[in-house]
């Protein structure tokens, strides 16, 4: 594209997320790149997997750092992504790895409830994704697993039986 065009997207994006839950038409090139996920609220669940990839296979530097793999338009997609979706889910490693904040800042749109799944619930309260900034937090966590680390986070417990996860 070219820049006026890339400002125009990008100033067309504004409406996107809000469109899109009510099941209109999106401007281009969004209805190009996100229509189909209008249909999906009559299918019911949906699912997005998203990773950050170089060209030669690697999620992260040979140092283990992942945060300049995918470059400055892969990570304003990935929040476009963020702003379209109900919940975006990580595991604790990655918490521990990483440190993601998992909202919305390279675009506008809804931040989505954050999700981490750590069965021993030994995360920090210092996580980013655990601050409190008016979004719903939750951690997926061993039924016996202590409070999670931080205030406002709501625990999702399951039980483990046979060796296996089932909920409570």
């Amino acid at each position: 594209m070219q820049d006026s065009a890339v400002r125009d997207a990008v100033d067309d994006w504004a409406s996107v997320p809000q469109r899109l839950r009510a099941g209109l038409s999106l401007p281009e090139p969004w209805e190009s790149r996100f229509g189909a996920l209008r249909a999906l609220p009559s299918i019911g669940c949906l699912t997005i997997g998203q990773l950050g990839q170089s060209l030669d296979g690697r999620i992260a530097t040979e140092a283990g750092r992942a945060q300049f793999i995918s470059g400055a338009q892969g990570l304003a997609h990935l929040h476009r992504l963020r702003a379209l979706v109900d919940a975006v889910v990580v595991g604790a490693g990655t918490v521990r790895a990483d440190d993601p904040q998992l909202t919305v800042r390279h675009c506008t749109g809804p931040c989505p409830v954050r999700v981490v799944i750590d069965p021993s619930g030994c995360l920090p309260a210092s996580a980013r994704l655990f601050a409190e900034d008016g979004v719903p937090r939750l951690a997926v966590v061993r039924h016996d697993a202590g409070r999670p680390a931080a205030p406002g986070v709501e625990a999702v417990r399951f039980a483990r039986q046979g060796g296996r996860v089932r909920a409570s």
